[in-house]
């Protein structure tokens, strides 16, 4: 019950509100706005595109600080655990963590791919701010 519980956690708190709410039409809306306007299309964008659709760069400072946090915070979370700094590596709680890390994220991939395939369906941008500088 412990593992349903921790997954559920997970995919509600990571996968649907964090990813697929919220960066999943950002990432999509800032690679619709990287493809189509002239004024963001410079060759290290391009280049950079995944950087850029995350919100890594090119971006206004509230979206830079909140992409940055999200990966170093992320990172640092998954260091942590790793290492044995927050749970220790053994015993069913790090499996628990871990599996519910596992669902979650595979949750906001799986929405990242909806609202891109949504996207290219019907051949509208979501609707929201694209957070350019």
């Amino acid at each position: 019950i412990e593992y349903v519980t921790a997954v559920v956690v997970f995919v509600y708190g990571q996968g649907f509100k964090c990813l697929q709410r919220k960066l999943a039409p950002l990432v999509v809306k800032r690679s619709c706005v990287l493809t189509a306007d002239k004024g963001q299309k410079s060759f290290v964008n391009i280049l950079l595109a995944p950087l850029y659709a995350s919100g890594l760069i090119s971006a206004n400072k509230s979206r830079l600080i909140k992409a940055h946090s999200l990966v170093w915070g992320t990172a640092s979370l998954q260091v942590a655990l790793q290492r044995g700094w927050v749970l220790g590596r053994s015993g069913p709680v790090w499996n628990i963590v871990n599996g519910g890390f596992c669902f979650g994220f595979a949750w906001g991939a799986i929405g990242l791919a909806w609202e891109f395939i949504t996207s290219l369906w019907t051949g509208k941008a979501p609707t929201v701010d694209a957070d350019l500088p």
